[in-house]
């Protein structure tokens, strides 16, 4: 969900990366801890594998955090534009589509 926010605020509001994903991380956090009090309500969370996602989403952010500030603005915007793409591609079953 983050990766079409940041999408939708950096290519159709004209934000910057930086404001864009600091817009993108307000709204996340005003959201985020309700859903995830209703899903430990409910007994839908899966801890470990919450672990793990987490885990592997900080190492993400500090390596995408660092390509950003050594290549510049010009290619994380295009590597969002990629990012973009495939995630759609990928929620809207491309591959079953051509049969990959």
């Amino acid at each position: 969900m983050g990766i079409f926010l940041l999408a939708g605020l950096v290519l159709s509001a004209g934000y910057d990366l930086v404001r864009a994903n600091a817009v993108k991380l307000l709204i996340v956090l005003c959201f985020t801890p309700i859903a995830l009090a209703v899903f430990i309500y409910n007994g839908h969370v899966q801890w470990y594998a919450g672990l793990i996602l987490g885990i592997g989403n900080m190492l993400g952010a500090w390596v995408a955090s660092r390509m950003a500030v050594k290549r510049g603005a010009i290619f994380a915007r295009w590597v969002l534009i990629a990012v973009l793409i495939i995630a759609s591609a990928a929620l809207l079953g491309v591959r079953d589509v051509i049969g990959l």
